[in-house]
């Protein structure tokens, strides 16, 4: 009886199901930390899925209202589905309709709307921004208290706005660091607690 690709491709694929129904068993055996015990660090799908999000988001802005590409700066950061919406809108309808279209991405949880109602910022404002996120990451990086490879950090208009996965403590301590830092105006933490 010949072989044919059919029952080439049944063999194989019975041996990979026999392989792997082992591999729980065999990493099971082999460690004795659950394989899930740091709930502050996000998955690879989690990153990707917040990363999708955040175009969706900002595609989804751009086809509903002209206004938001146009007239307004805004800013869309996901962390495990919690949004936060930074930046300038010329007015207060566009800054619910903002709150709307994102709130209606998939997989979005929450959605943080800390949008101003003004001009959008200027250069030099955008850049003291930067100055300021760059100020705040290094102070986090640089402390062995805080998780700074944790936490996403946003600056608009002078505010800090946290994010991550972290403990009431680790916020805490964040919070203590970021309050030295030069020209933020206030901080604003946007956290999914894990403890």
């Amino acid at each position: 009886m010949p072989v044919t690709q059919q029952h080439l491709l049944a063999v194989l694929l019975s041996a990979a199901m026999l392989i792997l129904s082992g591999c729980a068993s065999m990493v099971a055996a082999t460690g004795e930390a659950p394989l899930d015990s740091n709930h502050g660090k996000r998955t690879m799908g989690a990153k990707i899925e917040d990363n999708s999000i955040e175009r969706k988001a900002k595609v989804n802005l751009y086809r509903t209202n002209p206004d938001f590409r146009e007239q307004s700066k805004v800013k869309v950061v996901s962390i495990n589905g919690n949004v936060l919406l930074a930046g300038e809108v010329p007015n207060r309808a566009l800054k619910q309709q903002a709150e709307e279209v994102v709130g209606n991405v998939r997989h979005v949880l929450s959605v943080h709307n800390e949008l101003g109602v003004q001009a959008p910022s200027s250069f030099f404002s955008r850049f003291a921004d930067t100055w300021i996120t760059g100020k705040a990451k290094t102070r986090l990086l640089l402390s062995s208290e805080t998780p700074g490879r944790r936490t996403k950090l946003v600056t608009r208009r002078g505010i800090i706005y946290v994010m991550g996965l972290l403990t009431h403590d680790e916020a805490d301590a964040i919070v203590t660091r970021l309050q030295k830092v030069y020209g933020a105006q206030k901080i604003v933490k946007i956290i999914e607690y894990i403890d």
